[in-house]
């Protein structure tokens, strides 16, 4: 097992000692500050499990980066990765510690702190082969639960949310983050779009509702109030919650905000006839190759091409 890396490569005096400390938290904070807001927390969530693994503070991280040099510092992030996967950690969480690290060693080497980057490679992740979601029967259960609340209040948000999530395919960050300012209306004050900020993408995009979408908006407006801030008034585990709390009443399986985007996106696959490019517009996707796996595991090509040649056999 490496040695645990050192704050500093020779014993400094107290003063100094301090110094470098805060030197180091300044260092972090400016990182973490030119980041999107999302991007941030988890980062900070994910360098801060790092810190208590190798171990040392947060604030002392970039000064133990720094301290470490390359080679000592990719020996080190090897064997951390090694050892996540070993003890039973998805490659996914892995790479978000490991792209955390990446980032911050990247922002080092910009501010002149550092002269080199770090290049140890992701953990292979294997492509989700479940795209389906909960399915358009369990969706239909959710939204008639949520109606049937007898809180009109909470039933219309849960509604609007539902509604706007799976419409439009929605990432649980997309439509939490949703606020006043980036909701067009009509006129007469009825809901007409909003404005998203997609993963990946620093720039919103404006999304028309669709009328089902709109109206169910407009409703939850009628109970919120026009008070700035966030449109649903919840974040990422308050629509976890939402569903938890639905998929029990409604008797279906219980499911994640993820989930939703999945059945939409599948049922986009059969109302587009199969158009790969329809479809990756619709979800937003990021690359062509992630619309595939949703239209191949629709035609569930294996099992065709499997059941082919058990005929010839």
């Amino acid at each position: 097992m490496p040695p645990a890396l050192a704050l500093v490569p020779t014993t400094p005096t107290p003063d100094a000692d301090a110094a470098r400390r805060a030197d180091s938290a300044l260092l972090l904070e400016d990182f973490l500050q030119g980041l999107r807001p999302s991007t941030a927390g988890t980062y900070r969530k994910a360098l801060g499990a790092v810190a208590a693994a190798w171990p040392c503070a947060l604030d002392d991280l970039p000064a133990v980066i720094i301290a470490a040099g390359r080679g000592a510092l990719h020996r080190r992030v090897r064997h951390h990765m090694a050892e996540l996967l070993n003890n039973g950690a998805s490659p996914a969480y892995a790479n978000v510690r490991l792209g955390a690290l990446r980032s911050l060693v990247r922002y080092l080497r910009d501010t002149d702190e550092i002269d080199w980057l770090l290049t140890v490679r992701s953990a292979r992740v294997v492509a989700y082969k479940d795209t389906a979601g909960p399915g358009l029967e369990a969706v239909r259960r959710l939204l008639a639960t949520a109606a049937a609340n007898p809180r009109p209040r909470q039933a219309a948000r849960d509604v609007a949310l539902l509604r706007v999530a799976v419409d439009h395919a929605l990432r649980s960050g997309e439509i939490t983050r949703i606020t006043m300012d980036g909701l067009e209306r009509a006129p007469d004050g009825a809901a007409v779009a909003v404005w998203i900020r997609g993963k990946g993408r620093h720039e919103r995009e404006r999304l028309l509702l669709t009328p089902a979408a709109a109206n169910a908006v407009t409703h939850w407006l009628a109970a919120r109030g026009e008070a700035p801030g966030r449109l649903f008034r919840c974040g990422t585990r308050a629509f976890a919650n939402v569903l938890d709390r639905l998929a029990v009443r409604a008797q279906v399986p219980r499911t994640h905000p993820h989930g939703l985007r999945h059945t939409s996106i599948s049922l986009a696959c059969t109302i587009a006839g199969g158009d790969p490019t329809a479809v990756t517009a619709f979800a937003r996707h990021g690359r062509f190759d992630v619309t595939l796996r949703y239209l191949d595991n629709l035609r569930d090509v294996p099992s065709r091409v499997a059941a082919g040649i058990s005929a010839l056999v």
